[in-house]
């Protein structure tokens, strides 16, 4: 009987405090209309909205921003069709719409604990204060238009993207500081031509790439080559995120001895001489890690015929390297996955890697795949580490009784 109570003892400390796992889809968002709206020449809306994707979250791993498809209403009519629309999703709030009435069609990609948001609105880099409902231009916006990605760093003192250089059509990477009223600093990359950044650390640290491969930018000085995979020459590729406290980059780097265009995703620590490889899921060929947590685990995707699909899956890594499908961990810890047919791609990691937002295909009809699937965001939650290892090693033994 004292075994009985010590088992219950340490299982209860084991997860006392611990969010439960859980699978949640964003969903879309309903039709929706202000109260002026006449169907001919007043009002603004949304309708018709389908998929949706989620691509940034909050530190805390409670919010998740990103992206509904549909059309937006304006002056009574329809003003843009089959669009994006900004969103934030949490899970006892729901999906909420965040774009400018009427207007503002885009992606939002990423949230601050502070409350900014950053996106993509009519193609260009844009922010959305706390408490707002219109999305500001980064400065200086005479130099262009965004042409591909911008984000937020988990406290939301900087955002990162790129601006179009009129002057010479190419793109230019750019870091801007809250309360974003001022002009960003631009940066040049390693080397001449295109350069934009994709990732910053809650310290300003920047990653990103220019025409020659991975870049990362410390603050101050010269951006700096992201070095090439060990055992490797080629450091062609892409630094895509940096964790919130700068320790880790993270991206997808140039293989050529594991076979002609393939490249892995990689885990690097500044300072580092070469890059470490994430490999992908069993047999499948290539890789890509897109958001690292503060602890070296890291989450993104894997290519090939290994796992739910027959191309991608959403994959995650522990600090020491191994690559998980991330349907399959949840699925293995008692997570219902039923509405899943797979999740595509893991976009973002929270810094203590235990919430993990994406995109998935989930079924139209669970009770009839006939149907097929649809694009949707998703927010992944899983167990304290310690709770999966006390499980996994049997922990629960501990509660039979000594014969």
């Amino acid at each position: 009987m004292r075994r009985l109570f010590i088992g219950l003892g340490l299982l209860a400390l084991m997860t006392a405090g611990v969010q439960a796992a859980s699978l949640d889809s964003i969903g879309t968002l309903p039709d929706w209309y202000s109260p002026d709206y006449n169907g001919t020449d007043t009002g603004y809306g949304y309708e018709n909205c389908t998929y949706s994707c989620s691509r940034g979250l909050s530190s805390d791993g409670l919010t998740t921003v990103g992206y509904v498809n549909g059309d937006v209403i304006w002056n009574g009519t329809p003003y843009k069709t089959n669009t994006h629309i900004q969103v934030s999703w949490t899970k006892t709030g729901g999906l909420v719409a965040e774009n400018t009435p009427g207007w503002a069609v885009g992606d939002a990609t990423g949230i601050g604990a502070n409350g900014y948001m950053s996106g993509k609105v009519q193609d260009i880099a844009r922010f959305l204060s706390p408490g707002a409902t219109v999305w500001s231009a980064f400065l200086p916006s005479s130099e262009g238009v965004i042409a591909t990605y911008n984000s937020m760093s988990g406290n939301g003192l900087y955002a990162v993207g790129d601006r179009e250089d009129s002057k010479t059509n190419g793109n230019r990477a750019y870091r801007w500081a809250s309360p974003y009223t001022a002009n960003g600093t631009q940066v040049a990359g390693v080397t001449s031509g295109e350069h934009k950044f994709t990732g910053v650390s809650n310290g300003g640290d920047c990653v990103g790439q220019d025409g020659s491969g991975g870049t990362y930018w410390p603050g101050s000085g010269a951006a700096q080559r992201v070095p090439a995979l060990g055992g490797e020459t080629n450091t062609g590729g892409q630094a895509w995120g940096i964790s919130d406290n700068g320790l880790y980059v993270t991206g997808y780097l140039n293989s050529p001895n594991t076979g002609p265009g393939s490249y892995k995703g990689f885990i690097w620590s500044p300072g580092d001489a070469n890059a470490t490889p994430r490999n992908p899921l069993g047999s499948d060929t290539l890789s890509g890690v897109f958001e690292a947590s503060d602890g070296g685990a890291c989450a993104g995707w894997s290519y090939g015929a290994e796992g739910s699909n027959a191309s991608y899956d959403a994959v995650i890594w522990d600090a020491a390297g191994t690559p998980q499908e991330l349907l399959a961990v949840l699925a293995s810890i008692g997570v219902d996955t039923s509405e899943w047919s797979y999740l595509l791609k893991a976009f973002s990691m929270s810094p203590d890697g235990l919430t993990i937002s994406g995109a998935g295909y989930a079924w139209v009809d669970p009770n009839d795949h006939g149907q097929g699937t649809i694009l949707r965001g998703f927010v992944a939650v899983l167990p304290e580490p310690a709770t999966l290892s006390f499980l996994a090693l049997g922990g629960l033994m501990l509660l039979r009784r000594k014969r």
